[in-house]
């Protein structure tokens, strides 16, 4: 898949905080910055704080950081817990025409509001460049 501009293929997950499977088709409307991550992970593990605080910065502004990965659900579920991010986390079987095809994490894909793909990173960042990343799909150029 090019990255640009293609409606991005569904994905169906378990929401980890009510434990509902969800679908990201049920974000639209927001633009979503989708985070692949692992538990096992460091550099993952690094930036979510920054993908927190950038879910605070945003959220009136359109924005939904959602976190998923395809480890076990009780796994991603105790390691939430225990961090107290402020994003939306989730789990996903592995099947995916786009995610199985990425091996590396973390990687983030930012959707826009139509549900197109606008731009997809690989490796860890923080705030500042997540801030400049979201901000021209909120409207909020600076």
């Amino acid at each position: 898949m090019s990255a640009q501009q293609e409606t991005f293929p569904e994905l169906v997950y378990r929401d980890d905080s009510t434990g509902q499977e969800k679908t990201l088709s049920g974000l639209r409307g927001q633009v979503v910055l989708l985070n692949l991550w692992a538990t096992w992970c460091p550099p993952c593990r690094a930036e979510m704080p920054a993908l927190s605080d950038l879910q605070r910065d945003y959220a009136g502004k359109g924005l939904v950081v959602l976190a998923i990965s395809d480890e076990d659900p009780a796994t991603i579920h105790g390691y939430l817990q225990q961090h107290g991010y402020g994003f939306s986390a989730g789990t996903w079987n592995g099947s995916h025409p786009v995610l199985q095809g990425i091996n590396t994490r973390p990687a983030s894909i930012l959707i826009n509001r139509e549900g197109k793909v606008v731009d997809m990173i690989v490796g860890a960042r923080g705030h500042s460049f997540f801030s400049s990343w979201v901000e021209k799909e909120l409207g909020n150029e600076k």
